[in-house]
């Protein structure tokens, strides 16, 4: 029998199975579309996060009276810090100009009467930092950094943020790793049960003389064709969850909420769905004929 005969059989036993072979692939496609949600999830926070400035950085204010060497000084001492990826200087100067453009020209006579001498905003230094669980010794030496007025930072909502994506990450590889062992232990009792009802011919063939593969290779394509049912089931069912609540949301909370273009998310989408959804519904026709394979 050759590779062409072995797939058409694997079709015949996945349509003589009926709804045993619907059975594995909702949940099999179920397990894999978790997978999927948990990734996108894990993706679009790690996006949103990336565009928003304030939340993996910590802006520390100089004393309003401090001199260009104290604020030269300070410049160099912060770069020298652990944990500090970067440091971005900007000038009291700068700082109004900002403050300008944020109130646009309808309040532009507010700032009229301020010029370097009455500039009531302090020099201020930006910092990325590298590591969020280093953020309180970096803010105890800011603060103690000579010249330095006050420290400000968003490490609450960053902690938070990052317990948020602990928490998913936990919580769905544990409800993927159980329904992904339901998975496959479903296809093995689809592909057993099929192996019974075959018993006398799978009998018949072992007393002519047929090999191991010759009667189990079926089966396993079968499985294959269960794993890549459910992999293209779970793919458009992700899609279409992508296409509408995801976009929908992020256009709600325009600015705050990062949603990468779906042909972006195939290289992880792909894998996930196709490969996983291959290899799972093989590795359960394995288990269904492992003893076959013994004899």
């Amino acid at each position: 029998m050759n590779k062409l005969n072995f797939i058409v059989e694997g079709f015949k036993g996945f349509f003589r199975n009926g709804f045993r072979s619907v059975a594995s692939i909702l949940i099999l496609s179920s397990s894999l579309l978790l997978v999927g949600i948990f990734s996108t999830l894990i993706t679009v926070i790690n996006r949103s996060i990336s565009s928003i400035d304030d939340f993996n950085e910590v802006v520390v204010y100089m004393q309003l009276d401090a001199s260009k060497e104290t604020v030269d000084e300070a410049y160099k001492s912060i770069g020298e810090l652990k944990n500090v990826k970067s440091v971005t200087y900007v000038s009291k100067q700068e700082a109004l100009e900002s403050e300008k453009d944020k109130f646009g020209e309808d309040y532009a006579y507010i700032f009229e009467s301020y010029d370097d001498a009455t500039n009531p905003l302090p020099d201020s230094f930006k910092i990325e930092y590298e590591e969020i669980d280093g953020i309180d010794a970096l803010v105890y030496n800011l603060e103690r950094t000579e010249g330095v007025d006050k420290v400000k930072n968003r490490y609450d909502i960053a902690k938070n943020i990052e317990n948020f994506k602990s928490a998913i990450s936990l919580g769905g590889t544990w409800l993927m790793v159980l329904l992904i062992a339901v998975s496959i232990f479903v296809i093995a009792n689809t592909i057993r049960l099929n192996m019974h009802s075959r018993e006398m011919e799978i009998n018949v063939m072992r007393v002519i003389g047929a090999t191991k593969s010759y009667i189990t290779m079926p089966f396993v394509c079968e499985g294959a064709i269960i794993g890549l049912v459910s992999g293209a089931l779970g793919y458009v069912i992700q899609y279409y969850l992508y296409a509408l609540p995801l976009t929908e949301l992020a256009a709600k909370f325009d600015g705050y909420i990062t949603v990468p273009p779906f042909s972006e998310m195939n290289v992880m989408y792909l894998p996930i769905f196709f490969a996983a959804g291959l290899v799972l519904g093989i590795f359960g026709s394995a288990m269904a004929i492992r003893k076959y394979m013994k004899v």
